[in-house]
């Protein structure tokens, strides 16, 4: 067994066993707080969760002395997984097969929307896209609860390890996609990508598909940037992974304004925004008092005359478009 860590709060366990003449190879992926292991901050080569000759090998001899009964306990869990997990197939030579995602790929290319560009607007008629970004995050359960109440759809755009861990809430993500809302990529940690090169954006995506795979068996095709930045390079590195770009026409701006007090100035902006024809609402789960007091106002000032759909619906866009089982 062999433990893999990197500096995007992700460890990779590895365990090999022998079936007959070849060895067979198993791997799940866990964040390191799973483990007693510190991540190693690796710079060069970068992060790589499907290149596994760029991860630094430790083997766990050397991790025994440190740790002997949280290594013993960890190997049992490991072990668990393995016996539940389905994605990751062995076959006979020892080599890992992947999934069969022919129907879904092709799926993904019949869609209408472009990709690698960015769409701000509504193309139905009538509809309007509530959005929120940031989460899962303790409030995400709450906001779920309102949604419901209003008999409304959103689009929860995710982050991997932000103000939480998608690892550790994976119900959260699960009741999301169980009540109708869609869910979108927001990257793995929430970096600024025009600071990022082109293998680094990638990574930030590929690294949040992992964990979407894990936790619901797909990923979303659509994202988007965080604090909406963009470049060629970001926009290009998005387009050759397949995404649709999902930016705003309405930003309520509500981190600036999380609190009671100065609540109704986020509300303003977003009614004045959107009587200017704004239709993709950008807001987050992760404050408070968007929570708590500005979805209300929004439902409550959109129901006087549009529907509040996901964005998927908003842009005309099939639901089976809105997600892919593989490359």
């Amino acid at each position: 067994m062999q433990i893999l860590c990197s500096d995007h709060s992700l460890c990779l366990i590895r365990i090999s066993t022998w079936a007959g003449s070849s060895e067979v190879d198993a791997q799940v992926a866990l964040p390191p707080t799973w483990a007693t292991l510190k991540p190693l901050n690796l710079t060069s080569p970068q992060f790589s969760i499907n290149n596994h000759s760029n991860y630094p090998y430790i083997p766990v001899d050397s991790v025994l002395s440190q740790s002997f009964a949280a290594m013993h306990f960890l190997a049992l869990l490991i072990l668990f997984l393995l016996s539940t997990t389905t994605l990751s197939q062995a076959s006979p030579t020892g080599k890992s097969t992947s999934i069969n995602t022919t129907a879904k790929t092709t799926q993904l290319n019949a869609s209408n929307l472009p990709v690698g560009a960015i769409i701000t607007h509504c193309t139905t008629p009538g509809t309007i896209a509530l959005t929120f970004d940031d989460g899962p995050y303790i409030y995400t359960s709450q906001l779920l609860g309102t949604l419901a109440q209003h008999g409304v759809r959103a689009t929860f755009f995710l982050n991997g390890h932000n103000r939480g861990n998608i690892y550790a809430t994976p119900d959260i993500v699960q009741r999301t996609l169980a009540e109708g809302h869609q869910l979108g990529s927001h990257t793995w940690d929430h970096p600024s990508l025009d600071t990022l090169p082109y293998e680094e954006i990638v990574q930030q995506m590929t690294i949040l598909e992992e964990a979407f795979m894990r936790i619901l068996g797909f990923f979303p095709t659509y994202m988007r940037p965080p604090f909406l930045r963009h470049t060629p390079v970001v926009l290009g590195a998005i387009a050759d992974l397949g995404y649709h770009v999902i930016g705003a026409s309405v930003d309520t701006k509500d981190y600036e304004n999380d609190n009671p007090d100065t609540n109704w100035v986020s509300f303003e902006k977003f009614s004045r925004e959107v009587d200017a024809g704004g239709t993709i609402v950008l807001a987050h789960d992760s404050h408070q008092h968007t929570v708590e007091i500005l979805v209300d106002n929004m439902l409550t000032d959109v129901e006087r005359g549009l529907s509040a759909v996901t964005v998927g619906e908003c842009l005309g866009d099939p639901p089976e478009y809105w997600y892919r089982d593989g490359r």
